[in-house]
């Protein structure tokens, strides 16, 4: 009798201890993920929002370049028609062939320098959110793929990017109550 009991005490803990270990090891998982990373990039509405600014600024600098380019080649015809070399025209043209080349080279600069920043400036902000992202929503790991080997294969199961999308979206348009980070 006292060895059933025993044996039938020995099975309840067997039992208990398969149990406490299944719901702690339920609750202790990691939760990983990822994320497209181009999607997310090309669909965060910052980067739309920037993109647009800079090509602004670009076809501002590229209005300017086609005028002083058009009065170049007016200059052209004008030097080329006339009969006497007028020194002050080819000074002229000098000056302002000289003056199209250093903006042109300086836009190009500019240009480069502000999508860098620019793009600096969105991974920083979808760095952030993407942490936010992952504490909120209690993951260990979210990965980004974007084919570059970092990640090589994850089942689209696993793939977050839509929802981390519309977070990231959410709070750069004010979240709950939130102000912009820039």
């Amino acid at each position: 009798m006292i060895k059933k009991h025993a044996f039938k005490i020995i099975i309840i803990a067997v039992v208990a201890a398969i149990l406490a270990f299944s719901v702690y090891g339920h609750f202790t998982k990691q939760k990983t993920a990822y994320v497209d990373l181009t999607k997310l990039y090309d669909g965060f509405e910052y980067k739309k929002e920037l993109e647009k600014k800079l090509i602004k600024v670009q076809e501002a600098r590229q209005t300017i370049l086609d005028s002083l380019e058009l009065e170049l080649k007016m200059m052209v015809a004008k030097l080329k028609t006339s009969i006497n070399k007028d020194t002050s025209r080819l000074s002229a043209y000098s000056t302002l062939k000289e003056e199209y080349l250093i903006k042109k080279e300086q836009y190009t600069t500019d240009n480069d320098e502000t999508t860098t920043t620019y793009t600096s400036q969105i991974w920083k902000q979808l760095d952030q959110y993407v942490q936010n992202y992952g504490k909120e929503h209690h993951y260990t790991y979210i990965f980004g793929a974007e084919g570059s080997g970092a990640v090589m294969y994850a089942s689209s199961s696993e793939d977050i990017t839509d929802e981390v999308l519309l977070y990231v979206n959410k709070e750069y348009n004010g979240g709950a109550g939130k102000e912009k980070t820039k």
